[in-house]
């Protein structure tokens, strides 16, 4: 009977067979093309004797070679099954050793490098697809190879006899290149860049003493294994660093219990410095008082990130009024702030927030521009929560320890010399010999100092998302000066979601073609839905939800429509979360409909992730990533960082990110949210949801610029040109909107790239506007200035800009004036001085300013 054509047997017919079962389960073996899922996926022949607990196929050399063995659970439950792999040997003697089989469904490497073990459970009258791999080595004899393997269950032990026949050509790369092999299963296993190395523009951190660092950072630790000091050395700008640090806390960070006797008085063993790499330094203090025991764990990483979990154990029976954590923060470092349902922006005087798992609010950052610092609240075992318009399938975990039943929370204590952002605990009884783990992190802002020249340089062409036809967007770069294509999904070269492995041939034609025009071109790729094109969909989804985690009972998600759910439902179940969907009405896929399935950001799925990138950067030679509101943690980040550094230097991120301040995506800013994967980035395109015209210049500066975080960004869409350049940023080339082709010829008419860029906050600024509506950046130069001016006033003014002379070095009576025409944003005016230079309502003015006399 031709295979592809066996009749399948409806669920009743199945389960009234296995009424008259003989054995309490079946064995049998199935090829990678036929992926069997659910009971009417059974074929009829396997009822027959013959074809039960034995595989054989036709394997080739240096492959990887994935096969299934579907338990049918006729009589029983079948509960932890285990199996017993084998060598397969030839009648020569030669080996397939079994170090080389692994079952993907029995466990595995999990994102971090661990190794994990899972139980394999299968109901009465279901059936489990146990998706097998076994590497076969290249220099096999080409013989047939057999062995038996064993199964347990349900008081059974069952024999399954596996023959494979070597033979052909060795495959160099496993099989990878042919998606339909499924050899690429193995990726979800791979531990690639996960390692100690520092990645650039990183150095390795430094321990003196009680001081530890990390690039432009310094910490001092005192006694308790808190930071009594905090300094950063990155300069005004944030494009250098600084011999001089600027303190970020006015006094230690500390960690309080109040009882009815009074506050705890510690008294400490001292800390101890207890492990280090180039990577990462960790260090630990006891301390204890009449009533607990505390022990402080502390870790600083190389990028800022430092983690801390605080153990506190009760000697007796004790009532706890209070459990508090201190950061008093300096005045210099205490300007701006966002988080815990502050937007961006100044500091308020005023937070009392408290837990709430409908909203995705755990952190705050408190800062200046260069020097600040953020608070985190962790749950030990607490899941990483959804982003997007998924968070409420899977929200934030209220730990115990800071959450305490509601009793938690944050507030912001107003002190002389001070401003303290206190996280509480409150009220509660502790029994002897109870713990509580508290659990936070900080970062320390900057991350790094910005590459202005890049930013310059680095001009983009992003087309719209469904503009699948990419046949002249090389020639509208180069036309326009735009120099990096970014390729979104639903391109011909790269159709699917998250799985660009079906046209690579495509795709790497269309990168030769960009690099013979000096053009780079870079990639949509993430973790947070994929496509339902992915070949091995359904291998994954007989993890259970291992990779496709179930939805919310409670939440309503928009399903797809027509012929894309019934596939879904069809061959994946109703138990997913349903992603993303586009309907291709263009190129080589019109009429097709691309279904994505939410994914798990932390499961081992990021593990195929960084190795399907490494292999994507061998195949197609592109030139970096966009990424689109990720899944995935600094861990993974780092991963890909290291990838993109080591396989293709100078390869670049940029990052986009929808706004999340709304109750689908529950109310979190996003700088806070992903700010941990910002040492990794290379830009920022924030923009999608935020209304560039109705928000102050301190949100901008916080929550859209990128500048206090060591990054530049772009606007969405038009954006706010005026507004913008404020921040030193254009919009994009492709993406709605105008093109920003005349800004780009005004930066490198006046060489932009040679200037020193003095914002509004920078102390020499030496321009300073006559109202508070407007602001001022200045991008200097020796003999000259770009001056970009932007009202934030709803009437038309008047504003005088007064000049620090002294501070230029320059005389004020031999100026030349030129406000330049710049397409789609400015017509040219004459301008006799900079006393009365007129804004209209949300926009603004770039003026050219040179010392001496003549023109520009």
């Amino acid at each position: 009977m031709d295979s592809a054509n066996r009749k399948r047997l409806w669920k009743q017919q199945i389960l009234e067979i296995a009424t008259q079962a003989e054995e309490p389960y079946y064995l049998f073996g199935e090829e990678r093309n036929r992926p069997i899922l659910w009971l009417q996926d059974f074929p009829e022949d396997w009822l027959e004797r013959s074809q039960r607990r034995k595989f054989a196929a036709v394997v080739r050399p240096g492959e990887f070679y994935v096969l299934q063995i579907v338990l049918f659970a006729a009589r029983c439950s079948l509960i932890d099954v285990q199996a017993e792999f084998t060598d397969l040997v030839s009648s020569q003697g030669s080996r397939i050793p079994a170090s080389g089989i692994e079952c993907f469904a029995m466990g595995g490497m999990d994102a971090y490098g661990q190794p994990f073990k899972k139980k394999v459970t299968v109901r009465q009258g279901g059936v489990q697809s146990l998706w097998i791999g076994i590497s076969v080595p290249r220099d096999v004899p080409a013989a047939s190879y057999s062995g038996v393997w064993t199964f347990s269950a349900c008081g059974s032990i069952q024999p399954f006899t596996v023959k494979l026949t070597v033979a052909g050509q060795p495959l160099d790369d496993a099989g990878d290149s042919e998606t339909w092999r499924h050899s690429r299963l193995r990726w979800l296993n791979s531990d690639l860049a996960i390692d100690e190395e520092v990645t650039a523009p990183y150095i390795p951190v430094t321990w003196k003493d009680r001081r530890v660092g990390c690039l432009g950072r310094e910490l001092t630790l005192n006694d308790y294994g808190f930071p009594e000091a905090i300094e950063s050395r990155f300069n005004d700008a944030v494009d250098g660093l600084t011999d001089v640090g600027k303190p970020i806390l006015a006094e230690p960070i500390r960690f309080a219990v109040q009882t009815p006797e009074g506050e705890a008085v510690w008294e400490s063993r001292g800390v101890r410095f207890e492990r280090q790499t180039d990577s990462r330094i960790g260090w630990s203090a006891q301390s204890h008082c009449p009533s607990f025991e505390m022990r402080c764990q502390g870790e600083l990483e190389y990028d800022g990130y430092v983690h801390y979990e605080v153990t506190l154990k009760a000697k007796k029976t004790v009532h706890v009024s209070d459990m508090w954590l201190d950061i008093p923060y300096a005045p210099g470092a205490a300007r701006y702030g966002m988080g815990l349902g502050h937007k961006g922006g100044f500091l308020p005087e005023h937070l009392d927030w408290h837990w709430d798992p409908s909203k995705h609010q755990h952190a705050m950052w408190i800062g200046d521009v260069n020097a600040g610092l953020r608070l985190r609240l962790l749950d030990p075992e607490g899941r990483r929560p959804f982003v997007n318009i998924y968070y409420k399938h899977r929200p934030l975990t209220v730990p115990d320890s800071w959450g305490n039943r509601g009793k938690g929370g944050v507030k912001l204590l107003d002190r002389e010399h001070a401003a303290v952002l206190r996280a509480y605990s409150g009220e509660r009884m502790m029994e002897q010999g109870e713990e509580l783990r508290f659990v936070f992190d900080l970062m320390i802002t900057p991350l790094k100092t910005i590459e202005m020249n890049a930013h310059w340089n680095n001009r983009y062409l992003h087309r719209l998302e469904g503009k699948a036809v990419m046949e002249h967007w090389q020639e509208q770069a180069l036309a326009s000066g735009a120099n990096i294509i970014n390729i979104h999904h639903g391109a011909d070269a790269h159709p699917f979601i998250n799985y660009p492995f079906l046209e690579t041939e495509t795709l790497a034609r269309f990168v030769a073609e960009a690099h013979n025009r000096n053009l780079q071109v870079k990639l949509y790729y993430t973790v947070r839905e994929i496509s339902d094109h992915m070949t091995e969909l359904q291998a994954l989804r007989s993890l259970g939800d291992e990779i496709f985690p179930r939805p919310n009972p409670d939440v309503v998600t928009s399903l797809w429509q027509g012929d894309a759910a019934k596939w879904v439902r069809e061959h994946l179940g109703d138990d997913i979360i349903p992603a993303w969907k586009h309907e291709f009405k263009a190129g080589k896929y019109t009429g097709e409909i691309d279904a994505a399935i939410v994914t798990d950001g932390t499961s081992r799925l990021v593990n195929y992730y960084v190795e399907g990138l490494n292999w994507l950067l061998k195949h197609t030679d592109m030139d970096g990533l966009y990424i689109d509101d990720t899944a995935y943690d600094r861990f993974t980040m780092r991963r890909v960082r290291k990838i993109l550094d080591r396989t293709k230097p100078g390869s670049l991120i940029d990052f986009h990110t929808w706004n999340h301040m709304n109750e689908r995506a529950g109310f979190v800013n996003n700088a806070d949210l992903y700010m941990e994967l910002f040492p990794y980035l290379d830009s920022l395109w924030i923009g999608e949801g935020f209304k560039y015209n109705e928000v102050r210049p301190e949100y901008w500066l916080v929550e859209i610029s990128g500048i206090p975080f060591g990054l530049m960004g772009e606007m969405l869409g038009d954006g706010n040109p005026w507004r913008g350049m404020i921040y030193g940023m254009s919009n994009r080339l492709g993406w709605f909107g105008h093109s920003p082709e005349g800004l780009w010829k005004l930066w490198d008419r006046f060489g932009i790239q040679d200037a020193q860029m003095l914002g509004y906050w920078h102390p020499d600024n030496p321009i300073a506007p006559s109202r508070k509506d407007v602001a001022v950046t200045v991008y200097r130069k020796q003999d000259q200035m770009l001056i970009a001016a932007a009202s934030w006033a709803d009437e038309p003014l008047q504003c005088s800009l007064h000049i620090d002379w002294g501070q230029l070095g320059w005389e004020p009576d031999s100026l030349c004036i030129e406000v330049p025409a710049i397409d789609n944003i400015q017509d040219s005016i004459a301008l006799e001085s900079l006393q009365a230079i007129p804004l209209q309502p949300q926009q603004g003015l770039i003026i050219i300013v040179r010392s001496g006399s003549g023109n520009l």
